[in-house]
């Protein structure tokens, strides 16, 4: 029949599709880096002031670091597909 290439896709879609990936790989690059920020400086964050737990801390960064980087590579993926 036919190959799945995308020829006869608009030029306009394409860009579109490539934009929604670029603002994911920058939306998960960016999580990535506070929740890196938060893990490895906790004193930047002001825990006695809003009782919070620094051990919750750690673990919402954590959270943070593994949602940006599966962020990331799903859009390098969507990029690449």
């Amino acid at each position: 029949m036919g190959s799945l290439a995308a020829k006869n896709v608009p030029a306009c879609l394409k860009y579109f599709f490539f934009g929604v990936a670029v603002t994911t790989l920058l939306g998960g690059v960016f999580l990535a880096i506070v929740g890196i920020a938060a893990v490895a400086h906790e004193s930047l964050v002001p825990t006695e002031e809003f009782e919070l737990n620094p051990e919750i801390l750690r673990v919402a960064g954590v959270v943070l670091i593994m949602l940006g980087a599966a962020a990331a590579a799903l859009s390098v993926f969507g990029c690449l597909g």
